[in-house]
């Protein structure tokens, strides 16, 4: 059989592959689409069976490809110009593949630059492309796309990421952000493999809270579940801000340290409290101004001034 591509080749993944099953009955996997316009080293080369053609291994990643998820589109581009209309050529030797121009408009100066941006762009993407502000744009030039996690983050998989066997429920951790859009390659804890898979596919991990029967440390939440004190009711949620000989000092319901025994609280572990906004101090200053006829006073920290009397 005769191979489109030879061992030590470097094709360009297509930049339209999708998640879907080839002409030639290859599914395309969601770990080949991080190397969409790509370039990539063929490193084996085979033919299928039953007749579905060939088959590569490429060095950059373990799934296989096939032929038609490779760009067709030949390296060489020649761009000309009369002056007036810039003309892109997609060149296959000598022979002319496809070609689009950009005309100036008569009330432009002709700008070789624009004309050929647009007129490659128009090549490249279609004779429908015609944004307001064209220009040649690298790699680097390009913003950095977002990404809802970072690496080290842990996630908790709510769906299945197309041919893993990675289960709704498992936790994973963020092992790089790649170049599409919510996009990552993830590890499943449950099983130490890696995958990659979109992030719409798992949440952020939120351990369960859990109420343990232990002395509680400066800093963490507990519930009290026994209490003979007002501000320290039953089932009431605080921080532990200290310790003492038999027991921690507690925030009680009216922002003071109270002390409780530690048979009368349970620890809340991977508590979270939600943040609540510290309400704005009122300014030590205030003007009032009463009725016309009566004099303007001022408070200062609560203590009111007003004009001397003449």
């Amino acid at each position: 059989m005769k191979y489109k591509f030879k061992v030590g080749d470097t094709p360009t993944v297509r930049q339209d592959l999708s998640e879907t099953t080839r002409p030639c009955g290859l599914r395309v996997q969601p770990g080949m689409l991080r190397l969409r316009g790509k370039k990539v080293t063929i490193t084996n080369a085979w033919n299928a069976a039953m007749g579905h053609g060939a088959r590569y291994a490429i060095k950059e990643c373990d799934w296989t490809f096939c032929d038609d998820c490779f760009d067709d589109v030949p390296s060489t581009i020649i761009i000309t110009t009369d002056g007036r209309t810039t003309t892109a050529r997609l060149k296959d030797g000598k022979q002319t593949v496809r070609e689009a121009k950009a005309v100036c408009n008569s009330s432009d100066t002709f700008s070789f630059n624009v004309g050929a941006s647009l007129a490659l762009s128009r090549l490249l993407y279609g004779t429908d492309y015609n944004p307001n502000e064209v220009k040649l744009t690298t790699t680097e030039d390009k913003p950095p796309e977002k990404h809802t996690y970072k690496v080290g983050d842990l996630v908790e998989f709510i769906s299945v990421p197309g041919g893993s066997d990675v289960r709704a429920g498992h936790i994973g951790q963020i092992v790089s952000l790649e170049d599409m859009v919510e996009y990552y390659q993830v590890k499943d804890l449950n099983t130490s493999k890696t995958w990659y898979s979109y992030g719409s596919n798992f949440k952020p991990y939120a351990p369960a809270v859990r109420e343990v029967k232990r002395p509680a440390k400066v800093g963490e939440w507990v519930k009290v579940v026994s209490s003979d004190v007002s501000t320290l009711p039953v089932g009431y949620i605080t921080e532990c801000v200290g310790r003492w000989e038999h027991g921690a000092h507690l925030r009680n319901n009216r922002g003071n340290p109270s002390g409780m025994y530690d048979s009368r609280y349970v620890v809340l572990e991977n508590y979270v409290p939600e943040k609540q906004e510290e309400p704005k101090p009122d300014s030590p200053i205030s003007i009032s101004i009463p009725d016309s006829d009566k004099p303007l006073f001022i408070k200062f920290n609560g203590v009111r001034y007003e004009p001397a009397k003449e």
